[in-house]
């Protein structure tokens, strides 16, 4: 019944054991006869008989050495004799189909990818990618307009050589800093830019670890906040400043 095949069954893998090490084992499963097969026979009351299948020849997918899933060329009736080229067939079906998840996924990590690069590159926000040496690997557009270096300018150079970043530098690598003893730290910091105008910046700083777990990469995003301290100021002083005069119009404590 070619209809009921297009549908499909679902089965649960842990009723199966023997058929599912059987897979991971060898490269294919040529069962002549499924119902008695020792590699198979367990999926004969739920499976094998309900459907009418005699004869079953599985062939695993695997992806990295890992089997990811099953091709299965399934004979109704009774039994049959599967020929070393039908399971050789069978075999670089399966890998074949390897092949094209293998692709699949890759593009799918191509996009996504691409997709945060834009996302980075047109970001509000600037993007900094420091190495553990503190060595600049990258910076987005938006660093760029907010200190006026540019990626050529920075890239490649330790925090501590650019005047614009050398506060950056002491937090990363101070002993005494709180991010010597967190993942992670945000708060506000005070740099120049190239033109040697001041700046205000809020940071939020991370560190990023391999999957040896050893420290490979500071990641660190912030905003220029200069208007909004500025502004803050100028609220601060005429609270505390008569504007005319100049003189405090309040007791201080």
């Amino acid at each position: 019944d070619i209809d009921l095949h297009e549908q499909g069954a679902t089965l649960d893998a842990s009723q199966y054991p023997v058929y599912l090490h059987a897979l991971h084992d060898g490269r294919a499963i040529d069962a002549h006869d499924a119902l008695t097969d020792r590699r198979t026979r367990e999926l004969a009351e739920h499976y094998l008989r309900p459907i009418g299948i005699g004869a079953m020849l599985d062939a695993s997918i695997r992806i990295d050495g890992e089997v990811v899933g099953v091709l299965c060329l399934e004979h109704i009736g009774g039994l049959r004799t599967w020929h070393a080229d039908e399971i050789a067939f069978a075999g670089e079906l399966a890998d074949q189909f390897a092949q094209v998840l293998i692709n699949q996924q890759k593009r799918s990590a191509t996009s996504a990818l691409h997709l945060f690069q834009r996302a980075v590159e047109q970001s509000a926000s600037a993007f900094l990618l420091v190495d553990r040496d503190g060595r600049v690997e990258y910076v987005n557009p938006s660093f760029t307009a907010i200190t006026l270096y540019s990626s050529d300018e920075v890239c490649g150079h330790r925090l501590s050589e650019l005047p614009a970043l050398t506060n950056l530098s002491d937090l990363l690598f101070d002993a005494s800093s709180s991010l010597a003893e967190h993942s992670s730290w945000q708060g506000e910091f005070r740099s120049r830019r190239k033109n040697l105008e001041p700046y205000w910046g809020h940071l939020s700083i991370s560190k990023v670890y391999g999957d040896d777990g050893e420290l490979t990469h500071y990641i660190g995003i912030y905003e220029d906040v200069t208007e909004a301290k500025l502004a803050q100021q100028r609220i601060e002083r005429l609270a505390y400043t008569d504007n005319l005069t100049n003189l405090g119009n309040r007791p201080s404590f």
